[in-house]
């Protein structure tokens, strides 16, 4: 089986004069970065282990990788996407998000009507919307555990009890 990698931030710049570089998470993925001994990079086609010595939380996230100890090798990492392999994340979040994406699909029905397939699902800081078509506009419906009643995976619905006038918005 092959090894999933989730993309979980981006480096912006090098900061200080010890190779640390300024990082930019997704939100959901924030403990992870506390917990993380390395994060892979993608170099030139390959997904490339780099070992953490520190991460620090000083109004933005720090790493200072291991062997990295410059601002010009630090600079050479500017703008690359952080990644880690999908196994090792313990995001609550993202793996809510990876069980409902699966639903992409699938008919939300709200007190017996249709509302539509759902056609996306979209993370936004601790939300996970489904984006589906009804009545010829896409609309956004939350998708709320407290809200869901329950999941047909043989009929391939999503049975949910919306509050009044979500829809109209």
């Amino acid at each position: 089986m092959a090894t999933e990698y989730v993309k979980i931030g981006s480096i912006l710049k090098p900061t200080g004069i010890s190779g640390e570089v300024k990082v930019d998470p997704d939100e959901s993925f924030e403990k992870d970065f506390y917990k993380a001994k390395h994060f892979f990079l993608l170099i030139n086609g390959d997904y490339v282990p780099y070992f953490v010595e520190y991460v620090k939380d000083i109004n933005h996230f720090v790493i200072k990788f291991e062997d990295i100890d410059t601002p010009e090798q630090g600079v050479i990492l500017s703008l690359k996407d952080v990644y880690m392999r999908e196994s090792d994340i313990s995001s609550k979040t993202y793996k809510n998000q990876k069980q409902k994406s699966e639903w992409i699909g699938y008919t939300i029905v709200n007190q017996d009507e249709v509302i539509g397939a759902i056609d996306e699902i979209i993370m936004f800081p601790q939300q996970i919307m489904a984006q589906v078509t009804h009545n010829g506009i896409e609309k956004l419906i939350p998708l709320v555990d407290e809200w869901i009643e329950s999941l047909d995976q043989r009929k391939k619905t999503v049975k949910m009890l919306l509050p009044d006038g979500l829809l109209d918005i």
